[in-house]
């Protein structure tokens, strides 16, 4: 995947890559062991900054040094403050960067950043500890200090252009991100529709079912007249259905809808259901005890989650005190509600 991750032949990725080479075979699983790496950047490290080296090197002086540190401390504050290089430190100029030296110093020096504050503070006793050793000369505008601080910066690059790089990146998968999400949305909304059609179909007789498959929506190229006598007949169907029908316990039980009863039976007779259906598809079954305004029990029921459980093969609906068989109960919508 290398050419989509990093197809840039200049890619920071790319070039970590090729130094590898390929990777080498996997290490069994007993030989395995856990290894720490201190990694650093190749892009990110500062010419000449780790002191240890140089302090190593016995040719150097302790204001050698001093004048790389200062340097390294510079450099630091102008990449965390780069406000500074749009206002009066320019890079690009050298003449401008050798008298601002000073200047930036005393930016960080009254910064609100408490770590700037001592870099600043730092850095500006390290100038004039180097100008009165002889290391840097303010006649020449510290000459030298300012062309390896332009160096060294040119060599980092702008921290705030990689910055706005990797804003400019990170939108554009933000981007991606709300079209996939947009997408999904869409595809939802097309399910829901789906399910929808597929329980209107289901509530619908079957002689009345269009032999079409679900979810299609197809002009009806009959007369507008035709429709509707067709649609006024549906209305006066739904309005002779029965808005909601009483069982007796017995009664149910002889129907095969109740399988199992945990009501005693000196309490049976007292005991009813009610049936009602609120649109199509969708059922409330309510168990009342006589005397009782609110029901005992109360449940509604999807018919895609009665064909569901049918398809599944699960044959009892639990009500805590009595048993349903689905594909009874089924039977009994259908013929109450449906046809």
């Amino acid at each position: 995947h290398l050419h989509v991750l990093a197809p840039g032949a200049d890619s920071h990725l790319r070039t970590l890559l090729d130094d590898l080479g390929d990777a080498p075979p996997l290490v069994l699983r007993n030989l395995n062991a856990t290894m720490d790496l201190a990694l650093f950047s190749k892009w990110e490290t500062p010419i000449l900054s780790d002191l240890s080296t140089l302090a190593a090197d016995n040719t150097l002086t302790q204001h050698d040094i001093m004048y790389v540190e200062t340097k390294s401390i510079l450099v630091q504050i102008i990449r965390s403050m780069p406000h500074l290089k749009y206002r009066r430190y320019k890079p690009e100029n050298n003449s401008a960067a050798k008298n601002d030296l000073l200047f930036v110093a005393e930016q960080a020096a009254t910064d609100k950043d408490p770590m700037l504050v001592r870099k600043g503070i730092k850095v500006r006793e390290m100038l004039v500890e180097l100008e009165h050793s002889g290391a840097i000369d303010s006649n020449d505008g510290y000459r030298y200090l300012t062309e390896e601080i332009l160096h060294e910066l040119a060599h980092l690059g702008n921290l705030r252009d990689k910055v706005e790089e990797e804003i400019l990146g990170l939108t554009d998968v933000y981007k991606t991100i709300c079209d996939y999400n947009g997408y999904l949305s869409s595809q939802i909304e097309t399910y829901k529709a789906y399910l929808g059609n597929v329980r209107m179909q289901s509530a619908m007789p079957k002689n009345n079912r269009k032999k079409m498959p679900v979810g299609v929506t197809v002009l009806d190229p009959r007369p507008l007249q035709s429709r509707r006598q067709q649609q006024n007949a549906q209305q006066r169907r739904q309005e002779a259905s029965p808005a909601s029908v009483d069982y007796r316990l017995d009664a149910l039980e002889r129907l095969g809808v109740v399988c199992k009863s945990n009501i005693p039976e000196n309490r049976q007779d007292k005991v009813y259901f009610n049936f009602s259906s609120p649109c199509p598809a969708s059922y409330v079954v309510k168990l009342y005890y006589k005397g009782r305004e609110k029901p005992v029990v109360n449940m509604d029921l999807l018919l895609e989650d009665l064909l569901e459980r049918k398809h599944n093969r699960i044959e009892i609906l639990d009500l805590e005190y009595v048993h349903l068989s689905v594909v009874r109960l089924l039977e009994l919508l259908e013929r109450k509600f449906v046809c």
